[in-house]
C-alpha cells in the first residue's frame, strides 16, 4: 500500500510513490494531459495499480506578503487564480476516488528538484518536484 505525492499543472502532472510506512518518495510519472478530466482518469489508473491509500498533493503557498500581492494586481490575480484552479482540482479528485487527500506546501519543490537534476532533462522535472512534496511531508508528519 502505498501513498501517491502529485505536483499538478495544466499540462504535465508529476507523481512520486511512497510506502505507507513513509521511508524514502521516489519519482513514479509524468502524466501529460489534455484537461483535468484526462488526468483524472490516468490518475485513477495509478492508484487501482499501484494500491494507493493516501495522496498528497502540492499546493503552492506564495513567497509574497499580502502587502506586495496588493501592490500588484495581476500576479495577485494570477496567483489567486492558480490556487483556485488547484484547489477546484483536489475536489474533483476527492469527489472521484474517496481516497484521503492531504495538501502539503509545494514552495520551492520545482527549483529543488531543477538543483537535484543539475541540467539533466530539467523540461522532464515534475516527477522529481512531486518526490520531493511527498518526501517534506513524509518527514514532517510520519
Amino acid at each position: 500500500m502505498l501513498i501517491l505525492g502529485i505536483d499538478y499543472g495544466k499540462r504535465k502532472i508529476g507523481l512520486a510513490i511512497a510506502p505507507q510506512n513513509g521511508t524514502v518518495a521516489v519519482p513514479y510519472a509524468i502524466l501529460r494531459v489534455e484537461n483535468d478530466t484526462d488526468a483524472l482518469e490516468k490518475i485513477k489508473k495509478v492508484l487501482e495499480d499501484e494500491n494507493v491509500v493516501k495522496i498528497v498533493v502540492g499546493f503552492p503557498i506564495s513567497f509574497l506578503t499580502e502587502d506586495e500581492l496588493n501592490k500588484n494586481a495581476k500576479l495577485r490575480d494570477r496567483s489567486e487564480s492558480w490556487l483556485q484552479e488547484i484547489q477546484y482540482f483536489i475536489k474533483k479528485l476527492q469527489k472521484e476516488t474517496r481516497i484521503p487527500i492531504e495538501i502539503f506546501d509545494e514552495r520551492m519543490s520545482t527549483k529543488e528538484a531543477q538543483k537535484l537534476l543539475r541540467g539533466e532533462n530539467v523540461k522532464d522535472d515534475d516527477a522529481v518536484a512531486a518526490m520531493i512534496i511527498l518526501q517534506s511531508y513524509l518527514d514532517k508528519n510520519l
